[in-house]
């Protein structure tokens, strides 16, 4: 279990919660073995400065660090390896992470950038449109997209591959309040009506999921599933990486629980 400046062990009784903090604290504890070292080649990153004005408004800089320091530890020495469960296998990830260490960090840190540009524009998009009283309801949802998106530590804490989908998405933010400033605020309240009513199911599944210290797998693909469903409704020309639609939803939604 991660603890900052140390880990420990603690009992779980979800498996899927026991995995994914006991994933947590390795990554922990590759961050302590190698601190400087990463520490190193984030601030030698050239882009940083770049990515550090576009996160301002989420955050403080050393937050923006800290993540990146953490994303860069776990997709050069964890990515595509067995859970680390004995002395022997975390010295064998660090050999490999080494190896790798500078291709990995050029390739999270030029991602990171192109997220966070996006996610500026996005911003940039959603304060001219909430200039419009017109559309209170769509901007307050949009709003709430993007603070779902780009919570606390959600560069070190969203998976890997729903974190490579966010430019995308931040893209559909805007394709959608284009639409809107074109005249398509009746079809846009349509596309609301239908997404509604199952983000209200997963938040309410989530809050008590969170309750319980329950991490439930398909509870989480059905939320990136809902992120893919929004593309598919307000900006269908970006296309979406899964197949969605309201019958799918349904059938990962009876899955939920299980």
């Amino acid at each position: 279990m991660d603890q900052g400046e140390t880990v420990s062990l603690r009992l779980i009784d979800s498996p899927a919660a026991a995995e994914r903090m006991h994933h947590r604290g390795v990554r922990r504890l590759v961050v302590l073995q190698m601190r400087d070292v990463l520490a190193n080649y984030v601030e030698q990153l050239p882009q940083l400065d770049q990515m550090m004005t576009y996160y301002a408004g989420l955050g403080a800089a050393a937050a923006l660090r800290g993540q990146l320091v953490d994303l860069i530890a776990d997709r050069a020495f964890l990515a595509d390896t067995e859970p680390i469960r004995s002395p022997q296998a975390f010295e064998a990830c660090l050999d490999r992470g080494w190896q790798r260490l500078a291709a990995v960090t050029d390739h999270v840190a030029a991602h990171v950038q192109r997220i966070l540009e996006s996610h500026h524009r996005a911003a940039l998009a959603l304060d001219e449109a909430q200039s419009n009283k017109a559309w209170p309801a769509a901007t307050a949802d949009v709003r709430e997209q993007l603070a779902a998106l780009v919570g606390d530590d959600f560069l070190a804490a969203t998976p890997w591959p729903s974190l490579t989908h966010y430019p995308r998405y931040f893209e559909g933010v805007i394709h959608r309040l284009r639409k809107l400033a074109e005249g398509g605020l009746q079809r846009d309240r349509e596309h609301q009506g239908q997404f509604t009513p199952l983000w209200q199911q997963y938040l309410t599944a989530r809050a008590e999921f969170d309750r319980q210290g329950r991490v439930d797998s398909a509870l989480e693909q059905y939320r990136w599933m809902l992120e893919e469903y929004r593309v598919s409704l307000f900006a269908q020309q970006l296309g979406t990486v899964i197949p969605v639609s309201p019958q799918r939803l349904a059938k990962q939604w009876a899955l939920v629980g299980g």
